[in-house]
C-alpha cells in the first residue's frame, strides 16, 4: 500500500504519519502485532492520503484507491473473480473479489519476471539497467514511510519523517518493556 501511496505521489516525501491500530486475532497479538490499522500521511503540497487495512477481509483481497481533488474523482475497485452479475427483483450480486496477491497480481508477476530477465540480458552496462536503478531509488523513501506509521501506532502519537527514527525505535521498545512491566506487577498483585 505504501508502494502505491509513493507512485500515487509521484515519490513525494510525507512529512508525518499518524497511525492507530488494534490486533483481534490472539496469533497475531502474541507477535506484539496488529491486524486492523488506518494511516494517515500528510505531505507538504497538502496531500493527504489515508491508508486503512484490515488482514481478515471475509470477501477476498481488498485493494481499492479513490482520488479526490478539484476537478473530480478517480476509482480503481477491486479485480473479482469474474465480471459477471446477477440482477434480480431481489438486488445484485456480484462475485467475490480476487482472494490473494497470487490471484490478483498473476499478470503483473509474470511481466515482473520477464522484465528482470530482460534486465539480466541487456547487462549492467546498458540503458535499461541503469533507469532500473534510478527507479529504484524509491525504495528507501517507502520504507522510511512504512517505518513511521509503524513507529505512530507503537508509540501512539503522530511521527514526522524528519525525526530520527532509530531514536523512535529505542523510544518504542522502552514503551513496551515499561508496559510489559506494568502488566506483569499487575498480574503479581491481583494473584496476591
Amino acid at each position: 500500500d505504501f508502494d502505491m501511496q509513493d507512485w500515487l505521489t509521484s515519490g513525494e516525501t510525507p512529512e508525518s504519519v499518524v497511525s492507530v491500530g488494534h490486533c483481534y486475532d490472539p496469533e497475531i497479538k502474541r507477535m506484539k502485532d496488529i491486524d486492523t490499522v488506518a494511516v494517515l500521511v500528510k505531505y507538504a503540497s497538502g496531500i493527504i492520503a489515508m491508508i486503512d487495512t484490515c488482514r481478515d477481509a471475509a470477501y477476498g483481497y481488498d485493494q481499492r484507491v479513490e482520488a479526490f481533488g478539484e476537478k473530480g474523482m478517480l476509482t480503481a475497485k477491486n479485480e473479482m473473480t469474474s465480471s459477471v452479475e446477477l440482477a434480480t427483483v431481489d438486488g445484485h450480486l456480484m462475485p467475490p473479489a480476487m482472494w490473494s496477491f497470487p490471484q490478483r497480481y498473476k499478470h503483473a508477476y509474470t511481466v515482473e519476471l520477464t522484465e528482470f530477465v530482460a534486465l539480466v540480458n541487456a547487462g549492467v552496462n546498458s540503458e535499461a539497467h541503469h533507469l532500473e536503478q534510478q527507479e529504484m531509488m524509491r525504495h528507501p523513501r517507502v520504507v522510511k514511510t512504512a517505518t513511521a506509521a509503524e513507529l505512530s501506532w507503537r508509540l501512539g502519537r503522530q511521527v514526522f519523517l524528519s525525526e530520527d527514527l532509530d531514536a523512535l525505535h529505542k523510544e518504542a521498545e522502552a514503551k513496551e518493556k515499561a508496559q510489559a512491566s506494568g502488566e506483569s506487577t499487575a498480574k503479581r498483585q491481583k494473584v496476591a
